[in-house]
Parts: structure tokens; sequence; C-alpha cells
């Protein structure tokens, strides 16, 4: 028995002073995304999607961010060329309720959560989403946004929205992503 417990004390004994040691942990970057919407701070409770989607046939690419708290669904969409990379390009990407759908357009959305639905009243008039970083190898992207969405109608009587919807300082930093090839 002495055998058995002096064998198990020197095998510890030379694990412990083992020359390898395990690899260390690659900090992951904190994903972020606020905004201020009349002039009151949003945050989302959830980063529900943050997906880039190339089309080949199309040529097109389209990157959406969706995020929710609460009360609110927030939604950047870009579009893009299509290239073959994961990556979208270092540009800013812009609405204006006349334009029609090119190479660099975005636009910011919102939708109300009510009773579980999600209910928008309002389209965007202009909006401008800056891509700032882009890695396509650790799939993160971070960028700012603005835009005034304007109520276009009434679709419930739950709650009272407001005329204009102003966004500034949005912001999105190390936004993990996903990629889909159609």
């Amino acid at each position: 028995m002495k055998k058995v417990l002096l064998l198990l004390v020197v095998q510890l004994t030379i694990m412990s002073c083992s020359s390898e040691s395990a690899p260390a942990e690659q900090p992951q970057p904190i994903s972020q995304l606020s905004a201020t919407i009349n002039n009151v701070i949003w945050t989302p409770t959830i980063i529900k999607k943050a997906k880039l989607s190339k089309y080949s046939m199309g040529n097109q690419k389209l990157f959406e961010i969706i995020a929710e708290n609460d009360s609110q669904l927030l939604e950047l969409n870009m579009f893009s060329n299509y290239t073959a990379d994961d990556s979208m390009p270092y540009t800013t990407f812009t609405y204006q309720n006349t334009s029609n759908p090119v190479n660099g357009f975005g636009f910011v959305h919102i939708d109300y959560r009510i009773n579980g639905n999600y209910i928008g009243e309002h389209n965007a008039t202009s909006s401008t989403i800056t891509i700032t970083s882009i890695n396509p190898t650790t799939k993160t992207i971070s960028g700012t946004f603005s835009a005034v969405l304007n109520k276009t109608g009434i679709l419930q009587n739950i709650i009272v929205t407001p005329q204009v919807l102003t966004i500034t300082s949005g912001t999105f930093t190390n936004i993990n992503y996903t990629v889909a090839n159609f």
C-alpha cells in the first residue's frame, strides 16, 4: 500500500512540474451597440442577428444587424456589390427617401414591441451607417449610424408613438457576425 501511495505522490509531483502549460485563452472582444433615440439613450438587451448574406446570382451583399430591448427592435441594413470575401467595404452607406437601392445603400429601421408583436409605424427618410472596422478572420464589425424616421401611419392603439424618431450617436462595436452564401 505504501508503494502505491508513494508512486501516486511521485506521479503527481512530476505532473505538477511539467514545463508544458495550457495555452493562454485569448480574450474575446466585448460587443456593444447603443444609440440616442429622441434624446434618450437606447441599448439592447440582445443582439439577435448579425449576418452577412452574399448573393452571387444577384451580385449583392446584405449585412444586417438586429438588436432589441423590451420595447423596440432596431435594424441596420447595408447593401453593397458582391465580392467573394467575407467582408464589407469600409464606407458610408446612406439612404434618402428619394434614392433607389444601389451600392452603398443602407437604412435604419425601428419596430415597437407590443404584446409580443413587432409593429413598425415609421420609415426612414434619411440614414447613414459607416463601417469603421471589419475583420473577416474573427468575423467582427464596428461602426456608427444615425437616422431620421417619420411616422407613416397608426397601426395600433396601445401606445402613442412619436411623429419623428431621430437617432443620433449610434455605435456598434465588435459585433460578431455569421456569413451565408446564396
